[in-house]
Parts: C-alpha cells; structure tokens; sequence
C-alpha cells in the first residue's frame, strides 16, 4: 500500500533503502552502503527487516574485501540474525583467502551457518544451518588466439562440512569432491563434462535434525552446445545422471 526508496552516491559511498508498508500491519525495509577505499579495496553493509503481527525479524550484515597486485585477493563476511516471537538469534561467518595469475586461479573459503540463524527476507539452503565447514578450489582458463580451440576450462574443489551442534556436533555431514571442464573449438561448439560426489546427511526435519546415516552420492553431468558465439540463437543438449544411496 506504500512504499519509499531512496538511493545515490556521496564521494566514494554509494548507498540505497526503502521500505514497505501494507494492510496486515507488515512493514519490511532493506538498507545498505559500499564505500571504495580504492581500485582494488571496498567494505559495506547491510540492514533489512521485517516486522508483521506475528513476529519481527532483523539481519545486519558487513562485508570486506581486498585484491593485491601479487594477484592475491581475500574478503571477510558476518551476518547476524535477531528475532521477536520466534527463535531466529543467530550467526552466520565467512572468510576467504584466494589467489589469481595469468590463467590459474585458487582459493580457500571457511563459513559456519549457526541453527538459529534466521534472514526471514532471505533464503539459506536448509543443509547449510547448523554447519562449519572449508571449501578448497582451483581453476585454469585460457583463451587462445588461433588455432582449433577458442578456449578450455577446468575447475576443481573439495568440500567438507560438520555438524556444528546437538547430538552429531563434530559428525560429518558433507564430505564432497567435484570437477569440471569445457572445451569451445573454433566451429563454435563447447563440449562440457562434469561430476560430484561423495558423503553426504540430509536434514530429516527442522534446522540441525540431521540423519543418522550418510548417503553416497554421486551426479554426472555431459553436455554440448552449438552457435556458442551467436547473440541471436544458440542450442545444445546436457545429459545428467546420478544416485542418492544408503
């Protein structure tokens, strides 16, 4: 029923808001602000809330991030959740480390969602609540000026999350490994191929209800594309297949 915006840039901050006002008595309003310390180095924030006659709910988030001329590049997240007439008083952590040159590229990336953590105005994979966990990648590209192929690329990553609390704190609930590749030749056709896989616990109800029991999965996935460089029609076809076992 009512609305207000706002938004704009002063020197090196840019900043935006609105929020919304109904019928039902909801009022929901996001804010947030980036400020450039330089080319290469930035930090900023964010508020968004909702507050309806059941229950009110707030995050605030800051986030860092910074590229070296070595080609090393790092950013720092927090997130904090709070609550009214639910539980929702929770955290969310992230942190990583990477590094970039020519054709090469790596990183490192530690997170931890705590179970209460509750952005209503938001969406977080329910696997990922009550976790910790690191994920480690590689990737190659390279273009090429002549010869068959436009371009290849590869990318790797292992990842492994635990339980963070309750009766499984310290358990493991996701122990995966995946790779992929692509391959665009001069004819305009990409060739791509893929897998993931390894152990893996579902939630089995709310936040950090976790099964007893590990599944092994495993997903490939195959695929070729035509008319790659066309900015009017470009077709192909993917093939995946996979399992989820005991």
């Amino acid at each position: 029923d009512l609305d207000t915006r706002a938004f704009g840039r002063v020197c090196d901050t840019d900043f935006g808001a609105f929020a919304t006002d109904d019928a039902d008595d909801r009022l929901d309003y996001f804010g947030q602000f980036g400020h450039q310390i330089d080319e290469t180095h930035e930090w900023g924030g964010m508020v968004v809330g909702t507050d309806q006659p059941d229950f009110g709910n707030t995050i605030a988030a800051l986030r860092a991030s910074g590229r070296e001329t070595s080609g090393l590049n790092y950013a720092l997240e927090a997130a904090f959740t709070r609550t009214n007439g639910a539980d929702g008083n929770g955290r969310y952590l992230s942190g990583e480390v990477g590094w970039a040159e020519d054709h090469w590229s790596a990183g490192v990336t530690y997170d931890e969602y705590a179970r209460d953590f509750f952005p209503a105005n938001g969406i977080v994979d329910g696997d990922l609540l009550d976790t910790r966990g690191a994920t480690v990648a590689a990737g190659y590209y390279r273009d090429f000026g002549a010869g068959p192929l436009y371009n290849i690329q590869a990318d790797l990553y292992w990842q492994r999350r635990d339980v963070m609390d309750g009766d499984l704190q310290g358990d493991l609930q996701k122990d995966y490994i995946g790779a992929s590749g692509s391959i665009e030749l001069r004819n305009e056709i990409r060739l791509t191929l893929g897998y993931a896989g390894g152990d893996y616990r579902p939630v089995v109800g709310g936040p950090g209800e976790w099964a007893t029991t590990l599944n092994k999965d495993s997903y490939w996935t195959a695929g070729v594309e035509f008319n790659t460089r066309n900015d009017r029609l470009s077709y192909g076809v993917f093939v995946s297949d996979g399992r989820i076992a005991d």
